[in-house]
């Protein structure tokens, strides 16, 4: 049997009681904040970034491990191993899957490393990151756990809705226009990721993100009902500063499901960079892709 490894970036978030069954490798990205560089989950956390963006009125960056960085994690998560896969964020969403890329064509070890495109994050990252290390279990050949990954990842859902749009304003991640109107109208963009890329799919009005996470959870309930939810797999809420909307979700979900396959996260601090506070996200693996 291979012996394969996988390795992820710090925008993966695994639910802590799933997260203990799985061994893997994790690579960090880079936050900014006031004039200062954090690498995400050694030297910030979530509550962290918030508390200095608020006391500073600054708005948190990201980046990526330079080449030589990542070309040592790599050859250190290699080590004692037949092939390593590494799925970072969204090619869409950040250069790192390029800057992988190019340390593996440095190292010259494209027989031994496959970069994947997750084409999402944090929860639906997840999520793909535990379905491949399954793959890994069944003796399936390096070429075989690519394809299940590219089909796979094309119906994985994350799905969430965020406060206000000021962080992805400044992000440079939503229009002028598009955050004018949102904060006047008191707008809650819910944001999908589509093709690898966060675009704005639909925008709830009231004083918090009730009636956005309702609709989550409508569509959720939609794709359930059309037997188009893949239950081999879990299914993940995340939040940030948004408890009591996972306490209500929970219970309105677990009768429908069960609690041995719904569980709940904190979402990482890079999705905090783009999202800010007051967010809820939900995440699950379609049997087939959405019209």
């Amino acid at each position: 049997m291979a012996n394969y490894r996988l390795l992820v970036d710090s925008s993966c978030s695994i639910p802590e009681e799933i997260d203990k069954n799985y061994d893997y490798g994790m690579t960090n990205l880079i936050i900014h904040l006031d004039n200062k560089e954090y690498i995400d989950r050694k030297e910030i956390s979530v509550e962290e970034v918030l508390s200095i963006a608020r006391k500073t009125n600054t708005i948190p960056k990201t980046s990526t491990q330079s080449i030589g960085d990542l070309m040592e994690v790599m050859k250190r998560e290699l080590e004692g191993h037949d092939h390593l896969f590494v799925l970072p964020i969204s090619s869409k969403t950040s250069s790192e899957f390029s800057y992988m890329n190019m340390a593996v064509i440095q190292m010259g070890l494209k027989d031994k490393i496959t970069i994947l495109d997750s084409l999402s994050l944090v929860t639906g990252q997840g999520l793909e990151a535990i379905a491949i290390m399954e793959d890994f279990k069944k003796n399936l050949s390096v070429e075989e756990i690519i394809a299940n990954h590219e089909d796979r990842a094309k119906r994985v859902v994350m799905d969430f809705v965020v406060d206000n749009m000021t962080w992805l304003y400044k992000g440079g991640r939503c229009s002028g226009l598009a955050y004018l109107f949102a904060n006047t109208f008191h707008i809650h963009p819910i944001i999908h990721h589509k093709d690898g890329k966060m675009e704005v799919k639909a925008l709830t009005r009231g004083k918090d993100i009730t009636k956005g996470v309702k609709r989550l959870l409508e569509e959720f309930k939609e794709d359930l009902k059309n037997n188009n939810i893949d239950l081999n797999y879990p299914v993940f809420l995340a939040q940030i500063e948004s408890e009591e909307q996972i306490r209500k979700s929970l219970k309105e979900l677990q009768p429908l499901i069960g609690d041995k396959i719904i569980y709940s996260t904190t979402a990482s601090a890079i999705i905090v960079c783009h999202t800010g506070c007051e967010t809820f996200g939900i995440s699950y693996i379609l049997k087939k892709p959405r019209n």
